[in-house]
């Protein structure tokens, strides 16, 4: 009996024992293998603090002064005595910190009424953004101005909800509160105008050693002195002159162009392998409608929770009907009313009222519409003059990825946002990718000394960014595989992603079978009222 008990408590300690260490070695890879690998929060709570054994000598040059651009900016000025951003638009230096007092519009040849861009080399500048928590995660840390600005700009952050329907599923949003300071992840909906405004006006208040500098980049300048860098940038000026601009950090934020590896890199003696480059089209075209609503009106509206920031209705492209259209509604900053349409190769997209209320009518699954979307857009049509009516086409164009992980770079050389890996924007994920991709910059440049010789900076940070983003790549390219009007990459097929999608498929089925009406939901009427 004594020989039995001791055996069963010799079993128990190390059954208990075993759990422990499995407990903790659980955590010890989680803490320090996992999650500084694949997240970007290991280097998040550095982020925007200055360097504790002073600056790197030398100056960071920043190849394009967009979103990307203006964040790897702000991050270069907590490391660099100084940084340059070279931005080719000159209204964008000059007047892209405040938001035009009125909307300026123009007719089409159609008869439709169109916002006039001022940013000539932005396609989606004057469409709706939806920018996760990533993104205000990383604004929070590098300005702490930010509060400030949103109120300069009438600006209302948002606890994340989606408002997800899927033929007739309605996800439920896991936070239930309004309250941004709860804890809850928080978002920003915006146009690209407005967040690229916001951001230029809080580089422009917050780092006084960011300056700007209206030009062209033509081309990178190797080092003389036999060492594997860049030496700077050669620029050349709107009076034509061409000028050369010494760095010690390049960063490309070239964008969908992705000048650093078509052009720049190879005409200063790095010649970079086809290979490297993985691209396909989902041909995603989409429309924006926009509604201005004046104050007076909203009472008028029968939205659920009343005119309020955020999305108040989600329903995406659904595989497992072929439906390959898109429908959202959402209200964002200074009383805007946004309608997306679009998707996968939707070449006609309505451009009026009625043509608005036919594409929510013919959508696969119309008739979980809730009566209240039908009731919005009789609305819009009935006060279409005086909300100011107006609408922005998209076509995105060949999604790219470089992965300059597999390639021999110089030095100092870097690429964030679009320049090193262009997404879908159906998903959101584009500012979301930049703001990771600053976020590991700050990292790769903490782990310097200010006194080291010049470390290799580009395999550092193209290494330690590929894990941390190349699952944004991979899931969004299946979905987009999904759809038969999709080109592949070279050497695929749209069966690439195959399980992915049965899985998504599957769960979708799942909550059909157990599904409840959606809140508010109502066959189509059959007439227009």
């Amino acid at each position: 009996m004594t020989l039995t008990n001791s055996w069963f408590s010799d079993a128990a300690l190390l059954g208990i024992g075993s759990t422990i260490a499995w407990k903790l070695s659980g955590r010890f890879l989680r803490q320090f293998v996992f999650v500084p690998k694949y997240s970007f929060t290991a280097d998040l709570p550095a982020l925007g603090q200055e360097r504790a054994d002073g600056k790197l000598a030398g100056r960071a040059v920043v190849c394009g002064g967009s979103i990307a651009g203006l964040l790897a900016a702000a991050v270069c000025a907590h490391h660099f005595e100084s940084v340059l951003v070279v931005e080719p638009e000159q209204w964008a230096n000059q007047h892209g910190h405040e938001l035009p007092e009125k909307r300026e519009l123009r007719k089409t040849p159609e008869g439709h009424m169109v916002p006039v861009s001022l940013r000539t080399r932005i396609m989606q500048y004057k469409c709706l953004h939806y920018f996760l928590p990533p993104c205000y995660m990383v604004l929070q840390r590098l300005f702490p101005n930010l509060k400030e600005e949103e109120k300069h700009f009438g600006l209302q952050p948002s606890v994340v909800k989606t408002k997800l329907q899927l033929g007739g599923i309605y996800t439920e949003d896991p936070y239930t509160t309004n309250d941004i300071n709860s804890g809850a992840p928080v978002t920003l909906i915006l146009t690209r105008e407005t967040f690229e405004t916001l951001l230029r006006k809080l580089v422009r208040n917050s780092k006084s050693n960011i300056y700007i500098k209206t030009g062209t980049i033509t081309g990178f300048k190797k080092a003389e002195d036999g060492s594997n860098t860049l030496r700077g940038v050669t620029v050349r000026t709107p009076d034509g002159k061409e000028t050369f601009e010494p760095a010690s950090l390049v960063v490309d934020s070239s964008g969908t162009p992705q000048l650093g590896y078509h052009k720049w890199l190879k005409n200063a003696g790095y010649p970079l392998p086809a290979e490297i480059r993985s691209e396909y089209d989902p041909y995603m075209r989409y429309t924006n409608y926009i509604w201005t609503i004046p104050s007076h009106l909203h009472s008028k509206l029968s939205i659920p929770g009343g005119f309020a920031p955020g999305v108040i209705y989600n329903q995406p492209p659904d595989q497992t009907t072929g439906e390959r259209r898109a429908f959202y509604i959402c209200i964002f900053d200074n009383n805007q009313l946004f309608i997306t349409v679009g998707g996968w190769d939707v070449r006609q997209r309505p451009h009026t009222v009625e043509g608005l209320r036919l594409y929510a009518r013919t959508l696969n699954g119309s008739e979980h519409i809730p009566k209240w979307v039908h009731d919005l857009i009789d609305f819009l049509e009935e006060f279409e003059d005086e909300c100011q009516a107006c609408y922005s086409d998209a076509n995105v164009g060949e999604l790219s990825w470089v992965q300059y992980h597999k390639a021999t770079l110089p030095d100092n050389f870097v690429a964030i946002g679009d320049s090193y890996m262009k997404l879908n924007p159906i998903y959101g994920q584009g500012a979301s990718l930049a703001s990771i991709e600053a976020t590991t910059l700050d990292g790769v440049l903490r782990e310097l000394s200010a006194t080291s010789s010049p470390p290799k900076i580009s395999s550092r940070y193209f290494s330690k960014i590929h894990p941390r983003v190349s699952s944004l790549w991979d899931f969004t390219k299946a979905n987009d595989y999904g759809f038969s009007t999709t080109r592949p990459g070279k050497g695929e097929d749209l069966g690439e992603g195959a399980l992915l999608r049965q899985i998504g498929k599957g769960l979708i089925q799942l909550g059909r079978e157990a599904r409840s009406p959606l809140p508010g939901s109502s066959p189509a009427p059959t007439s227009a009222d």
